[in-house]
């Protein structure tokens, strides 16, 4: 169970540093690219604070509305009640795109021109007016429009009735203005529209009216003329009462006619309405009501209604008394009541399949249609009785009547008037009672303060484009360079890292009183630095690389290509080393050799003057500025550096060399050019490959690798050389100055010491090199 638990513990470290490295790699990619990063964070910030500052200031007002269902009140006079029913959503989906449309921004462009006229010069409208040098004339009623097509958001507050009109305007007053002239102009085309069939009624009755009233005055001009000048014989009680109940049938016909043309009128515009819609629907509901039963039962109280109309006047001889008008009001309320049971009946059977968009209009065609059919019925029952007291009329002496046709005639003409003018006021109340569907319920405040542009998200976001072109391109970047940039990069695909170099040459910089070469020799003059303890690192991992079955002695530094740092890791290591043991170092680069450089002193006599046999080994081999390392220069060039490696001159001056001394480090040239290190890792007990951050190409360091472990299995590991671990592990630099910073201020004793210590002669190092350590 303990190891179960262990097991456990020991997967989480590892799941968090994996997880810690990927985090790392990010956060490394921003060091290595933090220049172009930084910069395309200032440009993105530049351009966006130029572009936030250069836009107008916009405002914005909105006022709102309330959408309810209109009533479906067409006539005053509506056998039953109005069908009720929840807004549905498409419903206000259409009075948006009503809002939208062009007559709604046609009208309210004609109330911006009324107003425009009443503020110009007194607030500024630049959306309305002509232009900046013509800006008290506005533009014009189209063009006005077409700009409220641009400026103005017409939207739907989420689940709620309520529609917005949002304007925007570089001034605050016109944004304001544009926004309630929009509303008013909407809520003033919705009453409207709902008042249309009352108006179309009234205007109707209206004219009727004035109709009626002209035709009475013209009736009793001709009574009048006819009373001055015949003798006229008075009329009996018999005559006097046909003409009577003439007079009032007839009025009742004439108001039959009058009700029957203004229901056609409403059916047809009703009609012509549900056929743009749907133009089967009125033929379906027409088959609907068709019902020989629902036609009885009108006929019946229409019957009963004209019955009961002549009885209160006195001209029906059926009906004798109160108790009887009663009887028959009973009846009549009693068919009523049939009648609307059967309609409703009808009416649901129909409209259960109507679609939402039209029941409200098939409803009012239902009682519209009712209505027609009872009016025809009562004109056509009227029409045969006033038939039958027109014979009794035609039995009157000749000599009354005419007094008696103009009697009837003024009679009739005042009655009608009468009850035209009474249904014209209740025409005129039901339109002016008649409430609107939209209810402005918040106008357009002038705002305070602009609402675009936000300068603040502008700024944020070209922030961030900036953060996220620069971080693309350091994306991009790291994903086009092959390059070794990090140890985590050779980890990654299995090779062996023996340690890195931190960049030191910008350090040692900061000191003129160093030459270059002397620079690159980082011992010599910091030996507590950080670099001088990356090199004392890899002395000791080189020196326990190899135990079994001989420790490690003779060790081959080469690389991939040319200028990758060989000479100076190896120079440097060799000054390690040489800190606690006897060291040589090698100049085996018979091509472009460069350690005498480093350690300023002549290149010959060197290695291959000896090899040669042109010099003796005490002159070859010069002691250093290190008490304990000896270096061997290349000396003259030869022309066939290959052979000569490769003969057994070289392979007897290293035996006789290692008794010598504890280690023997080999400088060589780079191993993918030319094949002298392949022959000199032949020779040697390690061989270690450098290769220099952010320049050696992975896939060519692992050819490198893979050629010298086909030759042999003298290989170690590799050297990142010049790795700048400030930019890549920025927080593990406090470090560095917690161990080695305070040496920082001082002038380091070791270092000077590393500079003073032991001669820089040239002179013959006999008895060091002739006897054994």
């Amino acid at each position: 169970m303990e190891s179960q638990s262990n097991g456990k513990s020991f997967n989480n470290i590892d799941s968090n540093i994996k997880s810690s490295h990927s985090i790392r790699f990010y956060f490394n990619l921003i060091l290595r690219n933090k220049v172009p990063i930084l910069l395309s964070l200032t440009v993105g910030l530049i351009v966006s604070y130029f572009y936030a500052y250069s836009q107008v200031d916009i405002y914005a007002s909105a006022s709102s509305l309330r959408l309810s269902k209109p009533k479906e009140n067409v006539l005053e006079n509506k056998i039953f009640s109005d069908f009720e029913g929840e807004l549905p959503e498409r419903y206000i989906n259409n009075e948006v795109e009503i809002l939208r449309s062009f007559a709604i921004r046609e009208k309210t462009a004609n109330s911006l021109l009324d107003s425009f006229q009443i503020y110009k010069g007194k607030d500024p409208f630049p959306l309305l007016s002509a232009g900046p040098e013509n800006f008290l004339e506005p533009k014009s009623k189209n063009q006005i429009a077409s700009i409220l097509q641009s400026y103005t958001t017409i939207s739907q507050k989420r689940g709620l009735d309520i529609v917005s009109i949002k304007t925007e305007s570089p001034s605050p007053f016109e944004t304001a203005l544009i926004s309630n002239c929009y509303a008013e102009a909407y809520a003033d085309y919705s009453l409207k529209y709902n008042r249309g069939h009352l108006t179309l009624n009234r205007e109707f009755l209206e004219k009727q009216v004035q109709e009626k009233y002209n035709s009475l005055l013209q009736t009793e001009d001709k009574l009048t003329n006819f009373l001055r000048t015949e003798n006229v014989v008075e009329l009996n009680s018999q005559a006097n009462s046909i003409i009577n109940s003439l007079s009032n049938i007839e009025a009742e016909h004439n108001s039959s006619i009058i009700d029957l043309q203004s229901s056609l009128r409403a059916l047809t515009d009703i009609k012509s309405e549900l056929d743009k819609l749907d133009p089967k629907s009125s033929d379906y509901f027409e088959s609907k009501l068709t019902d020989p039963y629902v036609t009885e039962l009108q006929q019946e109280i229409v019957k009963m209604e004209i019955q009961r109309d002549l009885a209160k006047v006195g001209n029906e001889d059926i009906i004798k008394n109160s108790k009887s008008l009663k009887d028959i009001d009973m009846k009549i309320s009693e068919l009523k009541k049939t009648l609307t049971e059967k309609v409703t009946s009808l009416k649901d059977g129909a409209l259960s399949n109507t679609p939402d968009e039209i029941r409200g209009l098939s409803n009012k065609y239902f009682e519209v249609k009712i209505v027609n059919s009872q009016n025809k019925i009562k004109e056509s029952l009227l029409k045969g009785t006033l038939g039958k007291y027109q014979e009794k009329f035609n039995k009157l002496p000749a000599q009354s009547i005419e007094y008696a046709n103009l009697e009837r005639e003024r009679t009739a003409n005042e009655k009608i008037y009468l009850m035209l003018l009474e249904k014209y006021q209740e025409a005129l109340i039901n339109e002016e009672s008649q409430p609107n569907n939209v209810k402005i319920i918040d106008y357009g405040k002038v705002p305070k303060a602009p609402s675009k542009p936000n300068r603040f998200l502008i700024i944020t976001i070209g922030l961030l484009i900036g953060l996220g072109l620069g971080y693309g391109f350091a994306l991009l970047r790291n994903i086009l360079d092959v390059s070794v940039k990090s140890p985590e990069d050779l980890e990654n695909i299995g090779i062996a890292l023996i340690g890195w170099v931190p960049t030191f040459m910008r350090e040692s910089n900061k000191s003129r009183r160093h030459t270059h070469s002397e620079q690159e020799l980082v011992l010599s003059y910091n030996s507590d630095s950080a670099p001088a303890e990356a090199f004392r690192t890899l002395r000791t991992r080189l020196q326990f690389s190899k135990l079994e079955p001989e420790p490690i002695k003779t060790i081959l530094i080469t690389s991939s290509i040319p200028r990758e740092g060989k000479t100076i890791i190896s120079s440097n290591l060799a000054a390690s080393f040489a800190l606690s043991s006897k060291v040589l170092l090698l100049d085996c680069d018979f091509r472009k050799p460069r350690l005498h450089n480093l350690f300023n002193i002549k290149r010959y006599p060197g290695l291959c003057d000896y090899l040669f046999g042109t010099v003796p080994l005490e002159e070859a081999v010069r002691e250093t500025s290190f008490p304990n390392l000896h270096l061997m220069t290349c000396g003259t060039i030869p022309t066939n550096p290959a052979e000569l490696i490769a003969s057994k001159h070289m392979q007897t001056f290293l035996n006789l060399m290692k008794p010598k001394y504890d280690y023997i480090l080999i400088d060589s040239p780079p191993l993918a050019t030319v094949t002298d290190a392949e022959l000199l890792s032949s020779y040697v007990d390690g061989t270690v490959v450098v290769c220099l951050a952010s320049k050696t190409r992975l896939d060519l360091l692992v050819n490198t690798i893979d050629t010298l472990n086909r030759i042999n299995d003298t290989f170690i590991g590799v050297v990142l050389n010049n790795f700048d671990y400030q930019a890549s592990y920025g927080s593990y630099y406090k470090y560095y100055y917690y161990y080695y910073g305070a040496e920082k201020g001082k002038e380091g004793s070791s270092t000077n010491g590393a500079s003073t210590n032991g001669s820089t002669t040239n002179g013959s190092v006999k008895e060091k090199i002739t006897k054994p350590n």
